[in-house]
């Protein structure tokens, strides 16, 4: 049951991503053309709304379908995780070909 507790988190996350964006993406178009209040209102329902399904999902996937919290919830770090792991190796990558272009510019005499 613990694969299926953290693909259950991984899912969880995907579809919290997806709220988040979908409701930064309505705020930023709400304030680029002046929309009146309504939009933004509807927009702000849908955006609260989504972590109510968040909830409810994790409610169904925790309590209804007995998946392991622990498993779950590592479910949901990994991409925290993987994402910091890339990170990380961007800016060591990003090191290396500073330390290189140094390296050329100033050839040894």
């Amino acid at each position: 049951m613990a694969p299926a507790g953290v693909v259950a988190g991984g899912a969880l996350v995907s579809l919290s991503y997806r709220g988040i964006k979908a409701g930064i993406d309505a705020l930023v178009a709400a304030t680029g053309t002046g929309a009146t209040r309504a939009p933004v209102v509807v927009g702000l329902v849908k955006f609260l709304s989504r972590y109510a399904l968040l909830a409810v999902v994790a409610y169904v996937t925790m309590i209804r379908l007995r998946l392991p919290p622990v498993a779950v919830f590592a479910g949901a770090s990994s991409f925290v995780v993987a994402v910091s792991v890339e990170a990380l190796r961007g800016v060591l990558r990003r090191g290396d070909t500073a330390r290189d272009h140094d390296a050329q510019a100033d050839p040894p005499t």
